[in-house]
């Protein structure tokens, strides 16, 4: 351009120029392309990276989840045979306490009978075996005197028999009240 001026060739300095300026358009457009197409490129790569992250963030938020779902399974488990257990026990101690609910029932109808049985013993003894001893004390008591002053020379062995007698009587009322206490009467067993 600057040579066709210097020779006074303006028309082809024009021509020049205009050339030159469509040729500098061009590269600048190609330049502005490339600009653009790296742009475009680096956005690409920064919508890979994004998408990329964006998936490990949510791959990340799906592990968390399922390990969340996972430990509140487990959890639920636990306590469910926690409760089963609970369960158990208060079943075993509801029974145990049936149980030991029967034996002291049991035991309390064996000292209840046994109570009553020496109660109807005792009286059996003292009323039955007792009157009947001292009927038959009264009755001898009778006859000795009947018999003492018939017959002397019998009245040691007379004597010995009465002491027989009264020993006999004396020991069943012992017997009957050993059986049945007075303390036992009033207090129970």
């Amino acid at each position: 351009i600057i040579c066709y001026e210097n020779e006074g060739r303006y028309a082809d300095a024009l021509a020049a120029a205009k050339e030159s300026s469509v040729i500098q358009d061009i590269l600048q457009r190609e330049q502005n392309n490339k600009t653009v197409i790296e742009l475009e490129q680096r956005f690409k790569v920064a919508e890979k990276d994004k998408n990329i992250v964006q998936l490990e963030k949510d791959a990340t938020e799906k592990r968390l989840y399922i390990i969340l779902i996972g430990a509140a399974l487990i959890i639920v488990f636990f306590g469910a045979m926690l409760m089963n257990q609970i369960n158990k026990r208060r079943a075993s101690n509801t029974k145990n306490a049936a149980i030991l609910a029967e034996r002291e029932a049991g035991l309390k109808a064996v000292f209840d009978a046994t109570e009553s049985e020496r109660k109807r013993i005792a009286k059996d003894l003292h009323d039955g075996i007792g009157q009947q001893l001292s009927g038959l004390r009264l009755g001898w008591e009778g006859l000795e005197q009947n018999i003492r002053p018939h017959l002397p020379e019998h009245s040691a062995k007379l004597n010995s028999r009465n002491v027989v007698l009264d020993e006999a009587c004396s020991e069943v009322r012992s017997i009957s009240h050993r059986m049945m206490p007075k303390a036992l009467q009033e207090k129970g067993l």
